[in-house]
């Protein structure tokens, strides 16, 4: 057999090789090639399944809506190859964490933020947002996402993204802390209630709200006293040496009044969020609760500190 026929013979059997290879490929469930090609990408096992493979099946998992409607990134856990990968390819991506893109090298960190401001995704779903660590980064991305947003949670929340909120109208779950100085200066950010009908942060089934100014906080609970179930919210009892408004939300002297102010008609569920400084004692707790029993009758009243499993 002569030198050309071996070397056709060669290419031959690496061709059904590739092919079989795409061939299993193509076989596999989409969630199970997804993982295939973040743990490629991560590691860079090109000798294993080659570039040309994952560039072939990725549009698939890309587009696959049932894969990314119950799938949520984070912003770790991935190499930045594969992480930009997906917010690049892949348009039905909904949900995404980004919890920990500041804690990752300035160099990955660029990158990363970077492609998700070029994303063409639309998410529905957001957690993690910080607005201390890059608020300009922070600004720009409720602002990308805010049209499509149904649940949101973001801590130190500054002036602008918290004005923001006020103008993401499929809001529906929101988890939200301030503790920023800037929040009480005058004038602080107040929400306008929501026209009858109308759609908007009015319209929130649950929200958790922990140090936001009290103008800020009732204004908030005023626009969605409609539809609001679930509260959970940062507030102390009286305090030994506070009878003033003064300190809120560490303090609190006149809960059941502010929330009956409300209006809140279909509340079902009060927790009562007992950290970040918020002062507490047993005995005022129980008379506080007692209080906020009496006045939704039939809402669920916990107490963080003091119904633990039930928080």
């Amino acid at each position: 057999m002569g030198t050309a026929e071996l070397e056709s013979m060669s290419l031959d059997s690496k061709d059904r090789e590739d092919g079989g290879c795409a061939s299993a490929a193509a076989t596999l469930p989409d969630l199970a090639l997804l993982l295939v090609l973040e743990y490629v990408a991560a590691y860079n096992l090109d000798d294993v399944v080659s570039a040309g493979q994952v560039c072939r099946h990725w549009r698939r998992v890309a587009s696959s809506s049932e894969l990314w409607r119950h799938r949520s990134l984070r912003s770790h856990g991935l190499a930045t190859q594969a992480f930009t990968r997906v917010v690049t390819f892949a348009p039905r991506l909904r949900a995404m964490d980004v919890c920990w893109i500041n804690q990752i090298s300035p160099e990955d960190r660029a990158v990363r933020k970077a492609a998700l401001l070029r994303s063409h995704c639309k998410l529905t779903c957001l957690t993690g947002v910080m607005c201390h660590r890059d608020s300009t980064w922070t600004h720009r991305l409720l602002a990308l996402h805010g049209a499509h947003l149904k649940k949101l949670e973001v801590s130190t929340v500054d002036r602008q993204a918290l004005q923001a909120l006020g103008v993401m109208p499929r809001l529906r779950v929101l988890q939200v802390s301030g503790w920023d100085a800037e929040l009480y200066e005058e004038p602080v950010v107040v929400f306008p209630p929501v026209r009858e009908g109308g759609i908007g942060p009015g319209c929130l089934d649950a929200l958790e709200v922990q140090g936001l100014p009290r103008a800020t906080t009732i204004s908030m609970l005023k626009a969605s006293r409609r539809t609001l179930r679930r509260l959970n919210l940062g507030v102390g009892t009286t305090g030994a040496h506070e009878k003033t408004h003064g300190n809120w939300p560490r303090t609190c002297n006149d809960l059941s009044q502010v929330l009956a102010d409300c209006c809140l008609e279909g509340l079902q569920e009060l927790i009562l969020y007992r950290f970040a400084g918020c002062y507490h004692t047993t005995s005022e707790c129980i008379q506080q609760r007692s209080s906020l029993e009496q006045q939704f009758r039939f809402c669920l009243v916990t107490c963080s500190d003091c119904s633990p499993y039930t928080f």
